[in-house]
């Protein structure tokens, strides 16, 4: 079996990856990253920058906070909004400029949530325009390896992930571990995130005994593609609204002034649940979903501030301007994961976690444009922290938890069989019993159905076989949390449940949940 060996891996392709290894190449350390892909990173349209004449880093901070329903950490949410402005100097280095509006300054759309326009962008693609232009710079200074981790070993102070390419197993050690894998939104069957998305990270960081929270906090995204075919979990960006786009039912009633007199103004999570009972009403399109409106935007407006979206759908011989789009609820963007401090820390020296993988900086709802941010800020943190921990730690055995690996595969041998049509029932299972909308037996139906859905994976160490069971572990957590949160509060509705006034986490080690008041919480 082939095998490398570096002072820090990177688990990710992705923007908070990229961001991480640009800190930790300036030490000279060794980096790898490990990818098979790059997340949904190279769909960012902007990022929140408080550029706003009427904006701040704390009026950031009071949206963001207040937004996600009290439920982020504090610390978190400081660093995030604290640190927002210095983005915008990285991406000057990296020689990316803003858009520009008529009159010379910074563009900035206004995202669901945001109390002043705040998202800038690099022509409507910046997510894709940062990535080519941190690889360039990174160049050579890291080792750019393809394939997929799914499992994590940890032994004397060192890493050692077991990972596959074409079905092949290789490992790489290393001295410490940056994840930066994303999201498990991919769990659900109807969502926006690609092939490339799943629950290892979480599975691995869980396996070595890092601390999870918020699992139960997952954002559907209210405007989800759901025709034509080739756009199909595709989604569309909320901003339009505050440009004058609606939307509309099946029977052309612009519903949402039936809920509030903002319309569709309002936080992802309320115009998602919205939505979802419209069309559970019966008063949803033909293909399932409510329309969205944008022709009073007018042409010209959608193609220079919307052309990717634009652009999009004429591919497919639709003119948004003219027509409306179909859109549904899908599974996002998932808030929680693994728990972090403010300096990327996990509770395992030596592991670090940025980006959608960590959980906390969101609570129970995330405003449009921090997403992309997240991974600017915190992904230079993790980098920032990770070369300190080379910096002043002794060079790890890899010997150790390379021998646990090989014990691994030498006790489940390496079958390939076709998981499709367990994969397919976990995805379903998501959808229907852990949908924007839940109930306690949905709760209990997903659990008891991913138990069925495990004990039929066979035993084998085959790379599909174990990335399936790791979604299998985030898909119980998910459940569990679900389950054990009984009211309501932002994206996690319980139609059975009050709202919630207390506000607490849910934190998982190992199989034990716990619940941790705010006020006890010292992270």
């Amino acid at each position: 079996m082939k095998r490398w060996d570096a002072d820090c891996l990177i688990l990710g392709g992705g923007l908070a990856a990229l961001v991480a290894a640009r800190e930790i190449v300036k030490s000279g350390k060794r980096t790898a990253l490990l990818s098979d892909g790059s997340g949904a990173s190279p769909y960012v349209h902007g990022i929140n920058l408080p550029l706003h004449p009427l904006d701040s880093a704390e009026r950031f901070f009071c949206d963001t906070y207040e937004g996600g329903y009290r439920q982020g950490k504090r610390a978190l949410v400081r660093t995030l909004c604290e640190n927002s402005l210095s983005v915008r100097g990285v991406l000057e280095e990296l020689g990316l400029a803003l858009n520009r509006g008529a009159a010379g300054g910074i563009e900035l759309l206004q995202p669901l949530g945001a109390s002043v326009p705040r998202v800038a962008s690099v022509g409507n693609a910046l997510g894709a325009h940062a990535m080519a232009a941190l690889s360039r710079e990174i160049g050579d200074r890291a080792a750019f390896l393809r394939g997929r981790a799914v499992k994590l070993f940890r032994e004397n102070g060192a890493f050692a992930a077991l990972c596959y390419k074409d079905g092949e197993p290789f490992a790489v050690a290393a001295g410490c571990v940056v994840l930066a894998t994303g999201g498990y939104s991919r769990l659900w069957s109807f969502t926006t995130n690609g092939a490339d998305a799943g629950g290892e990270g979480i599975a691995m960081a869980h396996d070595v005994g890092a601390t999870l929270t918020d699992m139960e906090f997952v954002q559907f995204e209210p405007s989800v593609a759901v025709a034509p075919p080739p756009l199909r979990g595709k989604s569309v960006i909320t901003t339009m609204f505050y440009e004058g786009a609606t939307l509309k039912n099946a029977d052309g009633e612009r519903f949402m002034l039936r809920l509030s007199e903002a319309g569709e103004r309002v936080n992802k999570d309320v115009l998602s649940r919205a939505i979802a009972a419209e069309i559970a009403a019966g008063r949803g399109t033909p293909a399932g979903g409510v329309w969205y409106d944008c022709s009073a935007l007018g042409r010209e407006l959608l193609e220079r501030s919307y052309s990717a979206y634009f652009r999009r759908y004429l591919a497919c011989g639709i003119d948004i301007s003219r027509t409306p789009m179909e859109i549904a609820p899908g599974a996002h963007t998932s808030l929680g994961g693994v728990e972090i401090d403010a300096h990327c820390r996990t509770s395992v020296p030596g592991l670090f976690a940025c980006g959608e993988v960590a959980g906390g900086v969101h609570g129970a709802n995330r405003l449009g444009g921090n997403a992309g941010l997240e991974t600017f800020v915190f992904g230079k943190i993790a980098g920032e922290s990770a070369r300190r921990y080379l910096s002043r730690s002794a060079k790890g055995d890899f010997g150790a938890p390379l021998a646990r690996l090989d014990e691994f595969l030498q006790v489940r041998g390496g079958v390939r069989e076709d998981l499709s049509p367990l994969r397919r029932r976990l995805g379903e299972t998501m959808t229907r019993e852990l949908g924007a909308i839940r109930t306690a037996e949905s709760c209990r139906r997903a659990e008891r159905e991913i138990g069925e859905i495990t004990s039929m994976l066979p035993p084998s160490a085959d790379g599909e076989t174990l990335r399936l069971a790791a979604d299998l572990k985030v898909a119980r957590i998910v459940a569990r949390c679900c389950g054990m949160r009984r009211g309501s509060v932002g994206c996690h509705f319980r139609a059975d449940g009050a709202e919630e006034k207390e506000k607490y986490f849910i934190r998982v080690r190992g199989d034990a949940l716990r619940r941790i008041s705010h006020e006890k919480d010292r992270r």
